[in-house]
């Protein structure tokens, strides 16, 4: 009843079929939906509801449809179908009025017992939410190596820690290689041979890093080697001539420089070789990825 006396449109003042409290009452129908991969769980309540009862129904199966409904191939169809029909429901319902102040000779403000909605275990649906969820949630993170890397690199790192395996694991690596890279060529700030020496060799830790990140590379690319990988795919094959020897290349050279600067403290004509075989494998990678987004084969 309204606050002049009247009864909401399609409304009626009857018992209501979940609490049993007599008061302004509403026909709802509301359904959840609990996506399992193979299987689903299913529940529906319908039947005149107060507006407390309805409301609460009207969250609890809408909620659990909303983060637990689509996991599978028919929950993905029918879970926005259930959450339309609830939405629907709960809409033609909302002007539904309190009940009146004295109701059954029970006041408003002495409201009956907390009634249980619902359905299905509220335990499980929270262990069940949370491992389904972390896992979309990991394997988002594990493919948007870019944004992780961003703003969480210590977690991109231990995603992408071992061999390469797909598409995002190399994507991660040949990230890193890039940096590791960009590291090493940055400009010396020293001017004498001992500073300059001395600030090159600081920059160990990014060799190390290339020596790691190369080995996967190369181990990724002799096995799609022997496994005849890029015989039909001319972009796998274009990275297996081109951008795995480079990288190599500039990786073997860079040791070598490494270990003649630590060995001798005095400016020798040996580091020259070195240093043109890292220029040349630069512009073998530089080349590489013109020609890989020549023919389109950017990710």
């Amino acid at each position: 009843m309204s606050a002049n006396g009247t009864l909401a449109a399609g409304s009626s003042e009857t018992a209501c079929v979940r609490c049993g409290l007599r008061a302004p009452t509403k026909w709802v129908e509301f359904r959840q939906n609990i996506g399992m991969v193979v299987t689903r769980r299913t529940a529906k309540v319908s039947g005149y509801m107060c507006r407390r009862c309805l409301r609460a129904y009207f969250k609890s199966y809408t909620l659990t449809t909303l983060f637990l409904g689509w996991w599978g191939v028919m929950s993905f169809l029918v879970t926005p179908v259930f959450l339309f029909n609830n939405l629907v429901q709960f809409s033609k319902s909302r002007n539904l009025p309190q009940p009146s102040p004295v109701v059954a000779n029970v006041p408003i403000d002495s409201s009956p017992a907390r009634i249980a909605v619902g359905a299905g275990s509220l335990k499980f649906k929270l262990i069940y939410g949370v491992i389904i969820w972390a896992a979309v949630l990991a394997f988002a993170a594990e493919q948007s190596v870019e944004f992780v890397e961003k703003h969480a690199p210590s977690l991109n790192a231990k995603l992408h820690r071992g061999a390469i395996t797909d598409a995002s694991d190399a994507e991660y690596v040949g990230l890193k290689i890039g940096e590791d890279i960009v590291a090493l060529e940055a400009p010396i700030k020293s001017k004498d041979w001992s500073t300059i020496r001395t600030e090159y060799l600081a920059r160990k830790p990014y060799l190390d890093d290339l020596e790691t990140k190369n080995a996967k590379v190369q181990s990724a690319g002799a096995s799609e080697r022997v496994n005849g990988v890029a015989a039909n795919d001319a972009c796998e094959q274009l990275a297996l001539d081109q951008y795995f020897p480079s990288i190599n290349e500039y990786t073997n050279a860079s040791v070598q420089l490494f270990s003649l600067l630590k060995s001798t403290t005095t400016p020798t004509q040996a580091i020259d070789p070195l240093v043109d075989r890292q220029d040349a494998a630069r512009k073998r990678m530089s080349a590489y990825f013109s020609e890989e987004k020549a023919k389109g084969c950017e990710k």
